[in-house]
Order: structure tokens, then C-alpha cells, then sequence
């Protein structure tokens, strides 16, 4: 049995040359850099219940259940270098929700829980960071909004940051290069469609809150007449936007227009060239209260209309609660439909809309949160409300 542990151990620390040793020595020499090796990785992971509802148009109200499950781990290295690695529920890139009792796998299947992020990160010279993989958005969102990016999307490619820090100040300069997707087709290499995105920000603490501010660029390439299959698995024309052809709010073309439906293939219109900017402000009244306000702002250069959108929204957070108003307007070409939230104003572009959210932290470790969300959907197609609401109840561990 001691040996069986041994084994194990040796195997756990990718030290696979120590095997053959541990089957005729002590294991004791092979303890203190296993338990180095184990006590350098944190675990953590949380669950989310949700009860929705959401009507559009003349739709009949739709409630359903939704959980949301992530486990994930991070691993320090070395003291400048750590890999994390986490698993999440769900296959869509902007959202990790389990819809319960899914019409596509009904009778209460096993669910899906797969590769959500995988990434290394390198410090160097202390400022700077390096990250390679499936990574989180490494774009800095003011009041975590998710105008541009949904929160859920990850990152695959490279980033490489520098934040230098001050007394009561600080900068942060970030630059990416991620691969949406890869069009080799054999015998020829088509091109690829990724994203390369650069920002720069400050932020200060004062007497009168912190503020954190922020302008970016963000170049979608090769986007522009490229299928829209190949952004979004599953994309499909919206069932609204009649007689005008949208994918998610955006403007797309059909390869045919006389095409049966089935057999038309659509394509982006617009290329997507963005410029951003926003700031973020926190004042911390007393050891209850706080205030916070945030603005974010994007507009596509290569759109010939429709091409801005923004969000506001105010926080007062009070003790364990927390209320949120917010108002979103995302013209159907400002961003790209199949990244930016899929919740606020139901999800894509072509939209204008508020949210109220309310939330309370039950404990440390859980908290109970009910958001609305009234929108007009189609407002430069087919213009027609929306309503939806979510109960969530979320715990942490």
C-alpha cells in the first residue's frame, strides 16, 4: 500500500523518472516536494439556480430553468508563473447556463461540462503579464459591463499586459491577439477571422471616490463577407427581422436570395473596426454604503449606420444589498451580436432597454438576485417589446 502511494504521488508531480525508484526505495525522500507540488493548488468553484421568464412580441410568456455550474483550479508554478484550469457547464461561447429539460436532450440526460478556461500565466519584470490560452476577457469592462464581450466568453490566443502602480494611482496597457476561427480547407489555406485588440487606462484613488477610465480598439479581421457560420456555430437568421436579414441585430446577406430558406447561406455585411472608451467611479460613503456609476461606449467605423452603442448604469450597494439600474442601446452594427451579452435587452444587438436587479447576500458564500429586463427589440428592423426576468440564487465555494 505504501508503495501504491508512492507511485502515485510521483505520477501526480510529473516526475515520471522517480517511479522505478519508488518500487525499491523509502518513498520518504519523494514527500516534501510532492506536498510543495499539492499545496500550490487552490480549488474553487460555484452554482447557480435560476428560474426565468421572457416573452417577446406576441409569443407566449416562456419560463424556464436554467443552473450553471463551474469547478475550476489554479496551479502556481513558480513564483512568477501559474496555470489555471476550469470546467463549466453548457457549449455556447456567451453563456454557461444548462437550460433544464432541453428540448434538443430531453428525458433528463446527462449534461454537458467541458473545457471552459485553460491558460498560463507568466509576471515578468514585475508589471508585465503574459497570458496564452483559453483565457478570461483580459479587456477592461467599467461596472463589469458587457456591452462588447459577454462576461461568459473566453479568450483563445495571447495577451500581454503592463500595470504599473503608484501611491494612489495606477495604469494598465493591454494588447491581444485571439483566433475566432481557423479556414484552412485543404488543399488551399483560406484566411483566418480572429480579433486584435489594444487599451489603455488610468485609475486614481482620492478624497472623492476612485475612478478607473479607459479607451481600446478592438479589429475584428477578416469578418467582413465571411459566413457567419464560421463566428457562430449555430448562427440562424433572427425569425423577426423580416424583410430584413439579421444575425443577432447584425446585417447580413443571403449567398441567394431566391434560395429556399433551408439552403441560403448568409454572410456579414459590415466589417467590424471599433473604437472604444468608458470610466468607471466608486464612492464608499461609510462602511455600509457605497455608490457607484459606470459608462461604456463603442462605435464601428466600417458601418455605414447604426454603428454606436452604449450603456450607463448606477449601483447602491447598502449593507448586504445591492440595487442596479442600468439602460443599454446597441445599434444593430456596433458590435458583434454573437459576443456581447446574451442577457440585457434578451441578447444581441438591433436593441434598447433597461435593467433593474436587486440583489442580497444571504452569506459569505451565497446570495439570492432577481433582475428585469424591458426592451424594444428590432429597433432599426422590425421594432416589437420584450420582458424577461431572472430569480437566481448562487453559491460559492
Amino acid at each position: 500500500m505504501r508503495l501504491k502511494l508512492c507511485i502515485g504521488v510521483a505520477l501526480f508531480g510529473s516526475r515520471l523518472a522517480l517511479i522505478v525508484l519508488a518500487l525499491s526505495l523509502d518513498c520518504s525522500a519523494l514527500a516534501s516536494d510532492s506536498e510543495t507540488i499539492l499545496g500550490a493548488i487552490n480549488w474553487s468553484g460555484d452554482m447557480r439556480y435560476r428560474f426565468a421568464n421572457a416573452k417577446e412580441s406576441v409569443d407566449e410568456d416562456r419560463p424556464y430553468q436554467q443552473i450553471r455550474v463551474r469547478l475550476g483550479l489554479k496551479a502556481t508554478i513558480q513564483d512568477d508563473l501559474t496555470a489555471v484550469i476550469r470546467l463549466a457547464t453548457a457549449t455556447s461561447a456567451i453563456s454557461n447556463n444548462q437550460t433544464l429539460g432541453d428540448s434538443k436532450e430531453p428525458g433528463m440526460t446527462r449534461r454537458n461540462f467541458g473545457l471552459d478556461l485553460a491558460f498560463a500565466e507568466w509576471r515578468f519584470l514585475e508589471h508585465g503579464r503574459v497570458t496564452l490560452g483559453r483565457t478570461p476577457n483580459p479587456f477592461f469592462s467599467p461596472g463589469k459591463t458587457q456591452l462588447i464581450f459577454d462576461s461568459d466568453l473566453a479568450f483563445e490566443g495571447t495577451s500581454v499586459g503592463w500595470y504599473p502602480k503608484w501611491s494612489s494611482s495606477a495604469a494598465f496597457t493591454t494588447i491581444g491577439g485571439f483566433i475566432i476561427s481557423e479556414n484552412y480547407n485543404s488543399p488551399e489555406d483560406s484566411v483566418d477571422t480572429g480579433i486584435v485588440g489594444i487599451e489603455v487606462g488610468y485609475s486614481l484613488n482620492s478624497e472623492w471616490g476612485s475612478w478607473k477610465i479607459h479607451i481600446a480598439r478592438f479589429h475584428y479581421l477578416n469578418i467582413l463577407d465571411r459566413q457567419v457560420t464560421t463566428v457562430e456555430k449555430a448562427a440562424k437568421v433572427d425569425s423577426y427581422s423580416y424583410p430584413f436579414d439579421r444575425v443577432r441585430g447584425n446585417t447580413v446577406y443571403p449567398n441567394d436570395p431566391l434560395a429556399a430558406a433551408a439552403d441560403r447561406k448568409y454572410y456579414y455585411k459590415y466589417d467590424f473596426v471599433q473604437s472604444n472608451a468608458g470610466f468607471e467611479w466608486r464612492l464608499k460613503a461609510d462602511h455600509d454604503l457605497e455608490f457607484s456609476t459606470y459608462f461604456d461606449w463603442i462605435v464601428n467605423e466600417r458601418a455605414s449606420a447604426n454603428a454606436d452603442a452604449t450603456e450607463l448604469g448606477v449601483t447602491i450597494r447598502y449593507g448586504r444589498a445591492q440595487l442596479l439600474l442600468a439602460k443599454s442601446i446597441k445599434k444593430s452594427d456596433s458590435v458583434v451580436g454573437a459576443f456581447t451579452d446574451s442577457d440585457f435587452n434578451g441578447g444581441g444587438t438591433d436593441t434598447r432597454g433597461t435593467k433593474i436587479s436587486l440583489a442580497y447576500q444571504l452569506s459569505n458564500y451565497s446570495s439570492f438576485t432577481v433582475t428585469q429586463f424591458n426592451a424594444t427589440r428590432g429597433v432599426d428592423s422590425v421594432a416589437r417589446e420584450y420582458f424577461g426576468r431572472h430569480i437566481d440564487f448562487s453559491l460559492q465555494f
